[in-house]
């Protein structure tokens, strides 16, 4: 009789492990679930705020050009230190957007950098650039370029190229 009851106890308590084992592991799923579905919308949410953001940017950087691009000053000639000028102050009003603005003419001239590596070859036949042929092709803003990253600080900023056309002017303004 001692035995059979050893044995019951046993039984239970071994069926009382396997249930609490269970529980637990159902438990641990929950969690799991809840964790990735609160990671999923924290992520949404991320991604909502860095697309409002760069439309937003987008749209001052786009406004800034095309304000620059319609000056009489461009208009009269594009090539001039006026024009220089001018371009300078629009490429610091996008410097917190902007790393650099490249100004091509409607053939693909290179008329205007701010990248000091391209600054030679101001007058270059730059329309088999990449940004030259999409833009031209959609004639919207387009993303021209690969994502890439540059260190900053102990952290990194997530760089595009975007080509824009600007309206006003039969001319070509890239920004990075």
């Amino acid at each position: 009789m001692l035995i059979v009851i050893l044995v019951a106890l046993a039984a239970i308590s071994t069926v009382s492990i396997l249930l609490a084992y269970a529980a637990l592991q159902n438990t641990e799923s929950r969690l799991d679930l809840a964790a990735t579905e609160e990671l999923r919308r924290k992520m949404s949410e991320d991604a909502s705020e860095v697309a409002a953001e760069t439309s937003t940017n987008l749209d001052i950087i786009s406004r800034t050009l095309q304000t620059a691009a319609s000056s009489p000053i461009l208009l009269r000639a594009a090539d001039s230190e006026e024009a220089r000028i001018l371009l300078d102050a629009a490429s610091i009003g996008t410097e917190q957007y902007t790393l650099r603005i490249n100004y091509l003419d409607l053939a693909g001239t290179l008329v205007y950098t701010t990248e000091p590596e391209l600054q030679g070859s101001i007058g270059s036949d730059r329309s088999n650039a990449q940004y030259y042929v999409q833009i031209k092709e959609k004639n919207q803003p387009t993303l021209t370029g690969l994502f890439k990253t540059f260190p900053l600080r102990r952290r990194y900023l997530l760089l595009l190229q975007i080509a824009l056309m600007v309206y006003l002017q039969p001319s070509f303004l890239l920004n990075q």
